[in-house]
């Protein structure tokens, strides 16, 4: 697997989203010739109060797949991406178990269909499952339980297979696991088992230093000091070396990563947005460093809930969004269109 497709996986898997699917017709086209600039698609109202919305792929085509999950009434959409216009046709409306405070979309059995771990942070349920056909089943591989509190669980490269690893973070404690994926049945062993520092409020996966076994680095980020890591991969035990100790704003409730330069390395891009003010960063990673260049700083809507990396035209590697309001159910699907050139 190479590392660019690694990134393009990992774009999809950007951790766990809040949101909803089911979008109606409205559209508005806005067409801007600036770096990081997204053209709107598709400008509705959806379903509100989905709280975990997870890209996927259920039809095995290159548009991006959604599960939606209401972790109140367990209600669950899984609905497949047609067309180019962000439209989503559903194939499955169903009923799940409630209170599931994650879902982490992964690659249990080998397949390109998306399989998921389901987890309870109260109760410390986990369950995972496989996707099964075309039409959005999956079926249960593992059912157990596990500790409780996890506020992250990440996807992730550890050993260079390629499998889906996991890192769980306790935000409270700062305790966290590093494990490896072994078997096809959602089984990990682990590797580290440690106390990070407390208080990080998103942990993105993402491609710093390019090496050639594909290793996971990770930018960490504290909202409410606005404190940020970035960290490289080394070894096959969950090590971690930081690159990058740094003060950025606080105050971020979403960082996405994206392709937004094109460039042929894969070095992961940036949105920052704050749902309270609505500011928006969109920056270019460069080097080997966690160095981001920022193209673009503006001000969005205020309010989203969920801003979800996927792929709406099929066309180009770079990233298109889905945003979403769960108070409101407004739902705004864009396509990038722009290229940023490199760093010089």
């Amino acid at each position: 697997m190479t590392i660019a497709v690694r990134i393009q996986r990992l774009v999809r898997q950007a951790a766990v989203m809040t949101g909803a699917v089911s979008i109606a017709a409205a559209t508005t086209a806005f067409i801007y010739a600036a770096p990081g600039d997204q053209t709107i698609v598709k400008d509705s109202v959806a379903a509100a109060g989905w709280t975990l919305i997870v890209p996927a792929n259920v039809d095995g085509n290159a548009l991006t797949d959604y599960l939606s999950y209401n972790a109140t009434t367990g209600r669950a959409i899984v609905s497949v991406g047609v067309g180019h216009s962000g439209e989503q046709r559903i194939v499955k409306d169903s009923m799940a178990a409630v209170g599931w405070t994650l879902i982490v979309p992964l690659n249990v059995d080998g397949d390109d269909l998306t399989d998921y771990l389901s987890y309870n942070a109260t109760t410390g349920r986990a369950i995972v499952s496989v996707g099964v056909g075309h039409s959005g089943e999956q079926k249960i591989v593992k059912d157990s339980m596990a500790a409780t509190g996890w506020t992250a669980i990440v996807p992730l490269n550890v050993d260079g297979t390629g499998g889906d690893d996991l890192l769980s973070y306790n935000a409270a404690t700062g305790r966290a696991i590093v494990s490896v994926a072994v078997g096809d049945k959602g089984d990990q062993r682990i590797v580290k088992d440690y106390v990070a520092a407390q208080g990080w409020t998103a942990i993105v996966p993402i491609n710093v230093d390019n090496d050639a076994a594909a290793r996971t680095d990770f930018i960490s980020y504290n909202a409410r000091t606005g404190r940020a890591i970035v960290s490289i991969g080394i070894g096959d035990v969950g090590d971690q070396r930081i690159v990058k100790d740094y003060m950025a704003a606080p105050g971020w409730t979403a960082i996405v990563p994206m392709n937004v330069d094109c460039d042929p390395g894969g070095v992961t891009d940036f949105l920052s947005y704050n749902s309270t003010t609505g500011r928006a960063i969109v920056s270019v990673g460069f080097g080997s460093s966690g160095e981001q260049r920022i193209v673009k700083d503006y001000v969005a809507a205020n309010g989203w809930t969920s801003v979800v990396p996927m792929n709406v035209d099929g066309q180009d590697a770079v990233t298109d969004l889905l945003s979403y309001n769960r108070r409101t159910g407004r739902a705004i699907v864009s396509t990038g269109e722009y290229c940023a050139p490199g760093p010089g």
